[in-house]
């Protein structure tokens, strides 16, 4: 398909600016500009709350929280806790917990949006349990 634009000078020296940031010629960087838009304008977008409660879900306890959880629990396995250390694994054992029931609670306001049981919608995310949070 030909198309005829024509544009305003200051857009026409915009695109010729942008063109050449780019290393392409203008006509290119139009019509790769025009092809992501509209790419993104025909792509399925997700309800705003449920990509809210899947962006929530997903961002859980940092990973240096849960390596420091780890390492607490081996050392009272290895009975070498010291009471510092106890305090600290029961104060981010409350933590992952706490983080454990509000992930669930969005999981079980998520598949009450898509009319799902929790469990079809937690294989659907590929989300296990956790086995010992």
């Amino acid at each position: 398909m030909t198309l005829t634009l024509d544009l305003p000078p200051d857009l026409e020296a915009a695109l010729q600016n942008a063109a050449a940031r780019e290393g392409v010629a203008p006509e290119t960087f139009l019509l790769e500009t025009l092809s992501e838009k509209v790419r993104r304008a025909a792509a399925p977008s997700l309800p705003a709350r449920e990509a809210t409660l899947l962006q929530e879900i997903n961002l859980g306890l940092r990973p240096e929280t849960w390596e420091r959880l780890h390492e607490l629990k081996a050392r009272r396995q290895a009975e070498s806790l010291t009471l510092d250390e106890q305090s600290e694994l029961i104060r981010l054992s409350d933590e992952a917990e706490a983080w454990t029931v509000q992930r669930l609670s969005m999981l079980m306001e998520l598949a009450g949006l898509r009319g799902l049981p929790v469990a079809d919608l937690m294989r659907e995310l590929g989300l296990a349990a956790p086995l010992d949070a």
